[in-house]
């Protein structure tokens, strides 16, 4: 028995009205059994509010000797949380215009306030008082939520919308998914009660259809020798999505035939071919400090990469002498020549210290390269003196 079968089963059994919450992995959703007798309902399914975006520290205090040093800049403020969609309606009944005596709330809850930056700090002896952080953003409200109307003895037919397995039982066996279809009628407004936050629309149940999903291995590749690569794939609204999340890249197309999808796979990657990096070179001091990435050998495709980094400093002994903090590198301040990534650590908001020289700097950089939904992780380490 699927859980919206389960969950009117109970509602029969109730001589009141009753909406019961159900928590899916996309919010709470609301179930409701409208009985001929119901009076009056408010239902609140509003979503929650987005936190609010924590405000940057100002630039911390440098200990003036008599060099003159610019001072440090401020911390950038937090972005604001987005709000909660308002929770799905599922309601189920034989007598549309009562719905009238629903009093339905399904706002989104409100975004987040943005973060404000940091003031920068002060220099020494003349040196220029640090940049102030930048604001973080506002969230964004959460939507409305959507309300399906079903016959009150309706049962849904349960689907497989979602599969993961390898391209070996992809290629040897039958797999099928299905997707429920929907009449999208308006006027939802006129039924509802005065007062209510609800969408122009709501959906009733139109058919359900199954897909054969195929393979096609289109490469010279040796097949065998990438059958255990797990794949994840999903059908959507309006599209066919697939990941590989575990073993070999691949590059692949979608073909869309009468009921099927067959995913052409074109070619193959290595994952290791993906981790072909490594940490060379820190050069430079203050706002010129830079940080060089070289790949070993060029990667075709192209791929996107995005760094994560995290700087300790280290006494005479090589003890490291503050805590973990991590720092995203901004796309702005990251430049591919010749083979190598130069990350200019120099522009970026962070401390002083990391910057100066003479600093001695334990280095940890976590590398996400990603190609076509495809993403693999990992770590580089060094230690450097400036």
């Amino acid at each position: 028995m699927n859980l919206n079968a389960l969950f009117k089963l109970i509602l029969r059994q109730l001589t009141v009205a009753l909406i019961l919450f159900i928590p899916t992995a996309l919010g709470t959703e609301g179930l409701l059994l409208l009985e001929e007798n119901i009076r009056a309902e408010r239902l609140d399914l509003s979503g929650a509010d987005g936190a609010d975006g924590v405000d940057g520290h100002s630039g911390s205090h440098l200990v003036c000797d008599e060099r003159t040093l610019d001072g440090n800049d401020g911390e950038d403020g937090g972005d604001g949380e987005d709000g909660e969609p308002g929770a799905n309606l599922y309601l189920y009944t034989d007598s549309i215009d009562r719905l009238n005596v629903l009093k339905i709330d399904q706002r989104g809850g409100l975004g987040g306030e943005k973060g404000r930056g940091g003031a920068g700090g002060e220099g020494c002896n003349g040196g220029l008082s640090g940049d102030p952080g930048e604001d973080g953003t506002r969230g964004m409200p959460g939507e409305l939520g959507m309300v399906y109307i079903f016959p009150r003895n309706f049962e849904l037919p349960s689907v497989q919308q979602s599969k993961i397995t390898t391209l070996k039982k992809l290629a040897a066996n039958n797999i099928f998914l299905g997707k429920h279809f929907w009449n999208k009628i308006f006027g939802l407004k006129f039924l509802v009660a005065p007062g209510s936050y609800v969408r122009e629309h709501y959906y009733t149940y139109a058919h359900t259809q199954y897909f054969n999903i195929k393979l096609d291995w289109n490469t010279e590749h040796d097949f065998s020798k990438f059958s255990d690569t797990r794949i994840a794939f999903k059908l959507k609204d309006n599209s066919f999505d697939l990941t590989s999340y575990q073993g070999a890249l691949i590059d692949y197309r979608i073909l869309d035939a009468d009921s099927a999808y067959v995913i052409q796979v074109n070619n193959v990657i290595r994952d290791y071919q993906f981790t072909n990096l490594d940490l060379k070179k820190l050069r430079g001091h203050g706002r010129a400090l830079n940080l060089e990435i070289t790949e070993k050998r060029p990667l075709d495709p192209l791929v996107d990469s995005r760094f994560v980094i995290s700087i300790k400093k280290l006494n005479a002994e090589d003890i490291v002498e503050d805590a973990t903090k991590f720092y995203d590198v901004p796309s702005r301040f990251i430049t591919y020549k010749n083979q190598s990534f130069y990350l200019a650590l120099g522009r970026m908001k962070i401390p002083q210290k990391y910057k100066e020289k003479g600093a001695k700097l334990l280095i940890n950089v976590n590398v996400y390269r990603k190609f076509r939904g495809q993403t693999r992780a990992f770590g580089l380490r060094g230690v450097f003196k400036i």
